[in-house]
């Protein structure tokens, strides 16, 4: 039933992170979209106070990398706020892709590629001319906010 494995979800954000593990990542892959969201909020909600494990980030960067490419906005959104967290240098092109492709990932977006902005701003450049649909408005919002960002963090030193 969806929304016992809604609930479960939420019961296994507050769990030990290596007993939750491979339940969430075998909800992010259910049928139901709200359980998929609830798995992966309840994995956000986990990675906020607890680190992943060596042996299992490949496995979970590689479901987050799939959830990219999901239907439901909230599940892609999601999987871009993990992803970032986990391994932002390695997967930035995928990322940064979905930020101009999605409206609803690219407005948490600028945060999480603070980190990276340089090589943000790189690919955004390198690519803003060939968008010629909806992603062009997105990565120029995308890259506003970086570079306003930039411009707040020179101010503070």
């Amino acid at each position: 039933d969806p929304l016992c494995k809604q609930s479960a979800a939420q019961f296994l954000s507050h769990m030990p992170l290596s007993k939750a593990l491979p339940i969430l990542l075998v909800g992010a892959e259910d049928e139901n979209e709200h359980v998929r969201v609830c798995c992966l909020a309840a994995l956000k909600v986990q990675l906020e106070t607890k680190r992943l494990l060596q042996r299992h980030q490949q496995q979970t960067s590689e479901l987050l990398v799939k959830k990219l490419q999901d239907p439901a906005g909230g599940v892609r959104k999601l999987a871009l706020q993990i992803l970032a967290n986990i391994d932002l240098a390695t997967h930035l092109p995928a990322l940064v892709e979905l930020a101009v492709s999605d409206q609803e990932s690219n407005v948490v977006a600028a945060p999480l590629f603070f980190a990276q902005q340089q090589e943000t701003l790189a690919i955004l450049a390198d690519n803003i001319a060939r968008y010629d649909d909806h992603r062009q408005p997105l990565a120029i919002q995308l890259t506003g906010q970086l570079l306003a960002m930039h411009d707040t963090a020179q101010l503070i030193y």
